[in-house]
């Protein structure tokens, strides 16, 4: 019992970066939807946020066209203390069964979303920028060596000039041993 109570105070001061608890104060909530929301959609699968935006993955949503399970980003931009649906982002090429949203990271201005499902190339990461208060599609990443296995994608992470993929599916080595690809940017490509 005592070190399930030294967990919870450790976790409650961690969480709002503090030392004290008495320092600590309940945060506000809110609570968004998908619009419009579809059966078995996986709305939530994968959430990211920086400072002025917050992106939900629903990556069994159809697609723009009907398309079964391609995925589907929503962005959900602050507005005072709560959330509003700003834009709403699908794969450039429309992938059926792609799984775009699977796994999100975002930094300032670059938004990468996973698609491991992707056929055909064993996976897709999906590059945004943001310009002009608009996330617009900027690359699409593959495997580097081609060896994945339909999990490149399966999470990924950006920050500053780099991007992570992971690929725990890759078995350029043994099978199922699982890879990490690093992309770094430059410039505007």
């Amino acid at each position: 019992m005592r070190i399930r109570m030294l967990c919870v105070v450790f976790l409650s001061l961690a969480s709002c970066g503090l030392s004290r608890a008495q320092d600590c104060a309940p945060l506000a909530g809110t609570k968004v939807f998908p619009d419009p929301p579809v059966h078995a959609m996986y709305f939530g699968h994968s959430v990211a946020v920086n400072d002025e935006f917050m992106v939900v993955g629903a990556n069994r949503a159809p697609g723009p066209l009907g398309e079964e399970f391609a995925g589907e980003v929503y962005v959900y931009k602050r507005s005072g203390t709560g959330y509003i649906l700003h834009q709403r982002l699908f794969a450039p090429n429309h992938q059926p069964h792609g799984g775009f949203g699977w796994c999100m990271d975002m930094d300032d201005e670059t938004l990468v979303i996973g698609a491991p499902l992707a056929p055909g190339a064993g996976g897709e990461v999906y590059v945004y920028s943001l310009v002009d208060g608009n996330w617009q599609s900027r690359d699409i990443l593959q495997a580097i060596d081609g060896f994945c296995c339909g999990t490149f994608g399966f999470s990924v992470a950006v920050e500053g000039e780099l991007i992570a993929v992971a690929s725990p599916g890759s078995h350029r080595i043994v099978n199922d041993s699982g890879a990490v690809h690093t992309f770094h940017r430059s410039g505007s490509s």
